[in-house]
């Protein structure tokens, strides 16, 4: 499982620098980003990049509660904690489903207790594992782009242009992921229509989002191309 990602976006540097330094003491592996506007947040931003998003209420431009705004109609389900001076924006944060608020000044016992809820938040979540050269590899569920049969293995394209190997079939792997959005679209490859940018039927493959292309079977292009469509309606009568 990958390590734990923060984005933290606060106009004021030395304090981006401050809580940054605070995250890689609790956590050394922690992957932490830093924006200086909402605005920068915003054009980074995509979904399942970050585990975390730390944003400041009171900043130039766009303020945190705007900020998280935009960002909740692409992305429901990720755990933000606002940074603030004053809880005047509690209703602001129920809206928004905002985890946590870190007041400042900030302390090490806040962002530890932050970090920690956010790592168990992320354990829980669903996710296959497998067996590689004696290690078991947690993969989340939701980070797995696709997944190709090589041979005797499976290969595993994760989130982040991180690859695993494993011995196996595909057809075991299809079945762990059996409820979730994948679709098996042909006899080597089991992709995540999360992570399809577009489908080209002459061609028969989907456009993956690693620049990558997952082969359709011929007497399967019908169906995908429906099963595409069906994801993309349900995903934009969630927002």
């Amino acid at each position: 499982m990958q390590n734990l990602r923060v984005a933290i976006c606060d106009d004021d540097e030395v304090f981006r620098e401050q809580i940054k330094d605070i995250a890689l003491t609790i956590k050394p592996d922690i992957v932490c980003d830093e924006f200086d506007s909402g605005e920068e947040l915003i054009s980074e931003f995509d979904t399942n990049k970050y585990d975390l998003l730390l944003l400041d209420i009171f900043m130039d431009g766009m303020n945190g509660v705007e900020t998280l705004e935009k960002i909740r109609t692409k992305d429901n389900q990720i755990c933000a904690a606002f940074i603030t001076t004053s809880s005047d924006f509690a209703m602001d944060g129920y809206r928004l489903h905002v985890a946590r608020y870190i007041e400042k000044p900030v302390n090490k016992s806040q962002v530890d207790e932050l970090l920690n809820f956010v790592c168990f938040q992320k354990s829980a979540k669903p996710h296959i594992e497998i067996a590689n050269r004696g290690r078991t590899i947690k993969i989340l569920v939701n980070e797995l782009i696709y997944a190709e049969q090589k041979g005797h293995s499976v290969i595993f394209h994760i989130k982040g242009g991180k690859i695993e190997k494993a011995t196996g079939k595909l057809d075991t792997i299809e079945e762990e992921l059996e409820g979730h959005h994948f679709f098996r679209c042909h006899k080597s490859y089991l992709v995540n229509l999360e992570y399809v940018t577009a489908i080209d039927t002459d061609l028969r493959v989907f456009h993956m989002c690693d620049d990558e292309n997952a082969y359709i079977r011929r007497d399967d292009v019908s169906k995908a191309r429906h099963a595409y469509e069906d994801y993309i309606f349900t995903k934009t009568r969630s927002m």
